[in-house]
Parts: C-alpha cells; sequence; structure tokens
C-alpha cells in the first residue's frame, strides 16, 4: 500500500461512511454465524494496525492481537506485532480466530499466506476474510491501495479450501450501494483509458471530502443490508466476507510392506512406506499366518511349560 492510502487508512479509519457500515454490516454476519455459541479465546487480527475491526472481534472473542506490516499503523491498536505475514511469528495453533479484513488482496503470494494461517488456526477455528469482489471493476484506486487482485465468488471459495479450510458461508457486501458503485467505477476507468483522467498516485475512494450529512446518509444506505445479511447470502456487492473452519489434518493409510505385519494399515499419519507389491492373494494369506501364529503363541508357550 502507498503511504498516502496508509495514512487516509489510519486518518479516516474511526469516521468514514465505509469504515462505519463496514463494522456494523461485518459484526451482524459474524454474529449470525457464530448464533450463541460461547465467546472464542484469542483471535489474530491480520492487517489491523489501524484499528478499524478491534471492537468486532472483542465482540466475540476474549484477547484480540494485532498484526500488521506497517509498524507506524500499531500505534492505534494494545496488543500488537508487526512482521511478514508470509512468515508469522506465532505458535502452531495459537489462535482459535483469525481474521483478514481486506489483506488478501494486498499478498502476492496468497498461497504462502494462507499456509501460515492454516498453521497458527487451531482445528475446529475459525477464519474471516473480507475482499474486493469483480475483477472487471479493478482500477486506479486498487493500484493506488495496493490490491494486486479482485476476486469472485468461486474464485474466493477455491483460493480457501485449496488449504485445509472449510468455506461456511460466503456473501458479497456493499450491497445496496452496488448499484451506484459499479457504473461509476466503470465510467472512470473509461475516461482512465481515454486520457481524459491521469492516474493520481495520490487519489483514492477515500481522497474525496465529503459533508458530514453525506457521510451519515451513506453509512445508513451500507448499514441497510444487515437484515438481509441475517437471513441470507447476498448474491451481488462491492466486496466479498467468507467465514471457514480450520478442519483436522487427514491421515494417509498405506498398506504395510511386512510380511508378518499384523496391521492391515498402516496408521501413521506420514507414512514412509510404500504400498506393499505383494499380490493381493499372497498379502492376505501371510497375514492370516501372521494372525494364526500369534494366536498359537500362548498354548505352545503353556505346553512347553508342562513338559519342563
Amino acid at each position: 500500500m502507498q503511504p498516502e492510502a496508509v495514512q487516509q487508512f489510519a486518518q479516516l479509519s474511526q469516521e468514514h461512511w465505509w469504515f462505519r457500515g463496514r463494522r456494523a454490516v461485518y459484526s451482524a454476519i459474524l454474529a449470525s454465524y457464530r448464533g450463541h455459541a460461547p465467546r472464542h479465546g484469542v483471535a489474530l487480527d491480520l492487517g489491523g494496525g489501524a484499528g478499524s475491526m478491534t471492537a468486532v472481534l472483542e465482540q466475540s472473542c476474549e484477547r484480540v492481537i494485532t498484526f500488521d506490516c506497517e509498524p507506524s499503523l500499531l500505534t492505534h491498536a494494545s496488543a500488537r506485532v508487526a512482521g511478514d505475514l508470509s512468515r508469522l511469528p506465532f505458535a502452531d495453533a495459537a489462535f482459535d480466530v483469525v481474521a483478514a479484513f481486506d489483506v488478501l488482496e494486498h499478498v502476492l503470494d496468497e498461497g504462502a499466506a494462507l499456509r501460515e494461517i492454516e498453521r497458527v488456526l487451531r482445528p475446529g477455528g475459525v477464519l474471516i476474510t473480507s475482499v474486493p469482489a469483480h475483477s472487471w471493476l479493478y482500477a486506479n484506486n486498487d493500484r493506488v491501495a495496493g490490491h494486486v487482485r479482485r476476486y469472485s465468488r468461486d474464485e474466493l471459495k477455491r483460493t480457501l479450501t485449496s488449504r485445509r479450510l472449510r468455506v461456511d458461508h460466503v456473501t458479497h457486501t456493499n450491497v445496496v450501494l452496488f448499484p451506484l458503485i459499479a457504473p461509476l467505477v466503470m465510467t472512470l476507468k473509461a475516461l482512465e483509458q481515454l486520457g481524459c483522467l491521469g492516474r493520481n498516485p495520490r487519489h483514492t475512494n477515500l481522497s474525496v471530502r465529503l459533508p458530514r450529512w453525506m457521510h451519515t446518509a451513506l453509512e445508513a444506505a451500507f448499514r441497510a443490508e444487515i437484515p438481509l445479511q441475517q437471513r441470507m447470502a447476498a448474491p451481488l456487492g462491492h466486496s466479498l466476507v467468507a467465514i471457514a473452519q480450520r478442519t483436522q489434518a487427514q491421515r494417509t493409510q498405506a498398506l504395510c510392506t511386512q510380511a508378518l505385519c499384523t496391521q492391515a494399515l498402516c496408521t501413521q499419519a506420514l507414512c514412509t512406506q510404500a504400498p506393499c507389491t505383494q499380490a493381493p492373494s499372497t498379502r492376505a494369506q501371510a497375514l492370516t499366518q501372521a494372525t494364526r501364529a500369534k494366536q498359537r503363541a500362548p498354548a505352545l508357550t503353556a505346553a512347553a511349560r508342562r513338559s519342563a
């Protein structure tokens, strides 16, 4: 993210209509997903240096740790760590919840980031993430904000399920305003292509100064989708929110190669033994003989003691 955008996020995260509406909608989505479940333990807020979503996580978690690659933003967080998303400085299975609000679209190697998220998230833990939607809306604002990509619903699901993450819920957000946002962005893109507008590296959607009443009106329009989000997954919108659970590690079962092994299948999680190369009938005979020998062993021992 360029320095201008970082500074804007820090300044506007508590007062801009987009941040305020996003907090309200995401909080409702997470509350609907959790239902009456007890509070989680420890949450990791990735990219949360501006602190705009900390309050949302604190509603459902006992403790929130903020992580960001921009140390200058971490002054807004109480428990904070700076570093690289592809090498998180935390132990395996350390967190009950990992939040990545508008993070994945900034990462060149999203696979490395998701591997780390999977690693620090305990089995059964929850990942909640949000990303910008629709690649055809990619514009100068995305470039200034440092977005590498925008996502479709299917692309986001495939990205998450490529790891040990089971996607439970995917919905679009910023639904009510999307019919206004989409044509406006497409018009600006067309003017940029025609050379009518320059690509100002300092200009983002947040650069536009709005009167207070307009902030209030736009926030209310954003919040208006909450009843919809509480009932169903919205089919269209400017952003996407997904909630996924970290699944258990799957054991790989390979056939044991020992001729006198009493176990038909190897139960080691990361077995290094290759599948048995014996024919099925020969392998079955060997296993049967081994079982019978094991069953006869106590009787033979007892007979030997009597003769002695």
